[in-house]
């Protein structure tokens, strides 16, 4: 990730570094480089604190000098969860509705909240359709008394991580 320094007076001391804080995802080396030692995650934990010995070996006065300090390590997102689930803003719509009139918008579950995603209607021979921005569309003319209800079945992939979600929206 980095390395650490510090600047002595004399320029001559060896300095050390160490890290204090137990269960951190970081390691940090005696010369200071800090390294990850596991995977960090947004979504758990956007922040870390995490404390550092920095220790100033005098040898010319046979003394040590300490200093505690501490490094704050803030995480940003990335797009790495998947969708998990779709939902129907609204599912009803008059018979009497024009061709292009927005039924619903399809509401996406998915823990990343910048995520953009493609739409794929899977049931076919149904008189809908899926916008490029998650609207449910009336494409032909309804008619209550020859068909009063549809089941759906729906795509939904997540253009960061190409992973895909298919089911029926509630």
């Amino acid at each position: 990730l980095g390395t650490l320094s510090a600047i002595a007076p004399d320029n001559m001391n060896t300095r050390t570094f160490e890290l204090l804080t137990e269960g951190t995802p970081f390691t940090v080396t005696e010369a200071g480089e800090v390294y990850l030692s596991a995977a960090l995650d947004y979504e758990a934990q956007d922040f870390h604190s995490i404390e550092i010995r920095l220790t100033d070996n005098d040898y010319d006065y046979a003394d040590s000098n300490t200093e505690d300090v501490t490094l704050n390590i803030a995480v940003t997102n990335v797009n790495d969860e998947s969708p998990t689930g779709i939902t129907l803003s609204n599912a009803d719509i008059s018979e009497a509705a024009a061709v292009n009139d927005t039924i619903g918008t399809f509401v996406v579950a998915d823990t990343d909240y910048m995520a953009t995603y493609s739409f794929e209607l899977l049931t076919e021979n149904i008189p809908f359709d899926i916008t490029d921005t998650g609207e449910l569309i009336v494409t032909t003319a309804l008619d209550y008394e020859i068909q009063d209800s549809y089941s759906l079945a729906i795509r939904i992939t997540d253009n960061e991580t190409a992973t895909s979600y298919e089911g029926i929206p509630t």
